[in-house]
């Protein structure tokens, strides 16, 4: 996913990322995977994961 999430600032948004902004972006999304992750742990029924659609 994360070659995804670079790759939309690199060519479709034309924006330069240095390594360090490239981090600070996987830590975002890593946080955010996390947090939809334990959300769904928290909503009930005993299954990890994030909300079902």
């Amino acid at each position: 996913m994360q070659p995804i999430v670079i790759g939309e600032f690199a060519t479709r948004q034309h924006i330069k990322l240095t390594p360090d902004a490239t981090r600070s972006i996987n830590r975002l999304v890593v946080s955010e995977y996390m947090n939809e992750f334990f959300a769904g742990t928290r909503m009930g029924g005993g299954q990890p994961g994030a909300q079902v659609w």
